[in-house]
């Protein structure tokens, strides 16, 4: 009952074992809400929602105001590419395209997050505790968030995952130059990457006519198996095994990964693909000429 909540009496009975509600002057009252939204038509001609008006996360992960930023970065970057005549106006599809998977994932895992906070299931309470003291007995950290590994999400004028991604894309860390673990996804988010499973050399011989205005980012993503450090465009992955493991399913049955600004997974590719690659991602452009 939020007038309830709101009312003097409400707020004199919250405030009463700390202060005298007779020296507090109330100005104004309000119920703090949070929506879990996201639309599911980002254009009609040529109107375009961005920020809340397109998506609305809950506050347990902080990525709110993020992804704002980032999808409406990607929106700019295509109007850029219509309204200077290099692409036709069927891009500006593509932004909701690109940025609905990683969004929604985001929101998704922001619930899962929030509810690990405030469960109020006495059960699940219980459990949690005694794996807590197993886990403390042990010496083992205790990881209360689990690894979120968001499913692939299409829309209908979107591109159709394959098999190699369809159970999902893993987010793992890698080793900063500093020496500090750092999250993939936070690599260059507004770009367009490739990540490539060891050697880069194919892919960017392959990417060396592409157009600047719309080249990739290459980047070589190493399993430390072999030593050597982040340098570069050279991330090597951290060490702990989920990360490792996560290394692995993000390039199974791949050698290339094809990344959208955000975290949308585009395509998965083999070596001697590179052709390919490279040809599938200038389509997404709709180039003229």
């Amino acid at each position: 009952d939020y007038t309830k909540i709101q009312s003097p009496d409400s707020i004199h009975e919250l405030i009463d074992p700390y202060l005298n509600p007779d020296d507090v002057e109330i100005v104004r009252s309000t119920i703090y809400k949070f929506n879990s939204l996201i639309s599911q038509n980002w254009r009609v001609n040529n109107m375009f929602t961005i920020g809340d008006a397109t998506h609305q996360t809950s506050p347990f992960q902080g990525q709110g105001l993020n992804m704002g930023i980032r999808n409406t970065s990607n929106l700019v970057e295509k109007i850029d590419l219509v309204d200077k005549g290099l692409s036709d106006d069927s891009l500006l599809d593509y932004y909701q395209v690109e940025c609905y998977p990683d969004s929604k994932a985001v929101i998704k895992q922001s619930l899962f997050l929030g509810g690990m906070l405030f469960n109020i299931k006495p059960h699940i309470n219980l459990l949690r505790a005694i794996i807590h003291s197993f886990n403390g007995k042990r010496g083992k950290p205790i990881d209360l968030f689990p690894a979120f590994v968001p499913e692939t999400v299409t829309v209908e004028n979107g591109f159709s995952p394959g098999k190699a991604n369809q159970k999902g894309y893993p987010m793992y860390n890698y080793i900063s130059e500093e020496g500090f673990p750092r999250s993939l996804r936070t690599y260059h988010p507004t770009e367009y990457r490739i990540f490539c499973n060891g050697d880069t050399s194919s892919v960017l011989d392959a990417v060396g006519g592409v157009p600047e205005i719309v080249s990739p980012l290459v980047v070589e993503l190493s399993d430390g198996s072999e030593g050597g450090t982040t340098e570069g465009s050279k991330l090597v992955s951290a060490q702990r095994k989920e990360d490792l493991d996560k290394h692995k399913k993000l390039f199974k049955g791949a050698d290339y990964v094809l990344m959208a600004p955000g975290y949308t997974m585009l395509g998965t590719y083999k070596r001697g693909q590179e052709s390919k690659l490279v040809r599938e991602y200038l389509s997404r452009f709709k180039l003229l000429g």
